[in-house]
């Protein structure tokens, strides 16, 4: 249930358009929950709870609740597939695949910088179950 939850907050009901989305200030989450969004030269940012700022373009390609989501980013059709396993414990194995990674999410860099996502999201988790 709780990682149902992680995963429908990053969902808005409907057929939502880039073109509305620019127009929009905040949206709706299908689990209840309000997301601040802002428009900066074209690219919409989406504010997380501690008020960080993430640009997101992508478009969701299948759901599978709860264990597959998956999305491709349209302006550089990259693809990010990720699933979710129950492995038991109230633990799950997360897998994540993706194709056409430009060079430049491919630096040191920007793999130090997804890892550092991949941990915030684990530290989250935890204060879930904890």
């Amino acid at each position: 249930e709780k990682l149902k939850a992680i995963l429908l907050y990053h969902v808005v009901s409907g057929d939502v358009t880039a073109a509305q989305v620019v127009k929009m200030s905040s949206a709706k989450t299908v689990n209840g929950q309000n997301l601040k969004l802002t428009v900066d030269d074209g690219t919409v940012m989406v504010n997380d709870a501690n008020g960080e700022e993430y640009p997101s373009s992508g478009v969701y390609v299948e759901i599978v609740e709860p264990e597959l989501i998956s999305w491709n980013e349209p302006t550089i059709d990259m693809t990010t597939r990720s699933t979710f396993t129950d492995i038991g414990d109230g633990r799950s194995r997360v897998v994540i695949h993706q194709t056409n990674v430009p060079a430049m999410y491919r630096s040191p860099e920007a793999q130090a910088g997804f890892n550092s996502s991949l941990d915030r999201f684990a530290a989250h988790l935890a204060t879930l179950v904890s």
